[in-house]
């Protein structure tokens, strides 16, 4: 559903050096970042750059 909502970044996994896996979202047309790591139940998100990809992603699912 995500990547519907942001069609031109793509999503990518990477394990970190602990073995957590976290997802990725990046746009190279204008360098926005969206990091995703698990937390307990839920996920923690940290973005950066002119666009706040996740909550564009999240925009449509929360209607």
């Amino acid at each position: 559903m995500a990547q519907l909502a942001v069609p031109n970044a793509p999503f990518f996994t990477m394990s970190a050096d602990d073995g957590t896996v976290n997802t990725y979202v990046l746009d190279s047309k204008d360098d926005s970042v969206s990091a995703l790591s698990p937390d307990g139940d839920g996920w923690t998100v940290r973005q950066g750059g002119p666009v706040l990809r996740w909550d564009e992603a999240e925009r449509p699912l929360a209607l």
